[in-house]
């Protein structure tokens, strides 16, 4: 009676492992693109905001001048052009603050202007927090 036993709940148990671990995976899977899903979705308004012209606002004098010192001529216009998209919902010291961060991470590099202001979109403290590592000030250093 053991031996038939055994037989048959060996079999059953190692079923019920199976589908017990492919449910896991499974379900897991469902997350992982769930996960990814929303992410997606969460960063829409991000790159509407950074490639659309409807919310661009005018850049201050101060951060132009910081712009025509750091870049080269052919590059002025569109950084201040992508400059432009930050800030509609922010003060205006805040917004020159973090667009002054993003200028000097930057260092004359387009690119790394789009990739901190994406940064900043995202949360503009960590700019700001990296602008402070790089660049200390009198009572830090």
């Amino acid at each position: 009676m053991n031996e038939i036993l055994r037989a048959i709940a060996l079999p059953i148990v190692a079923v019920l492992a199976l589908v017990f671990v492919a449910w896991v995976i499974y379900d897991r899977g469902r997350a992982v693109v769930r996960e990814w899903w929303t992410g997606v979705n969460r960063y829409e308004h991000l790159a509407e905001k950074l490639f659309s012209t409807a919310h661009q606002i005018e850049v201050p004098p101060t951060v132009r001048a910081r712009v025509a010192q750091d870049f080269p001529k052919p590059d002025q216009s569109e950084v201040i052009d992508l400059l432009s998209r930050y800030g509609a919902d922010s003060t205006p010291e805040g917004r020159q603050r973090v667009l002054l961060a993003i200028i000097d991470l930057s260092d004359g590099n387009k690119t790394l202007v789009r990739e901190n202001l994406l940064a900043a979109l995202l949360d503009y403290r960590d700019v700001l927090y990296a602008h402070e590592t790089k660049f200390p000030g009198p009572e830090r250093a």
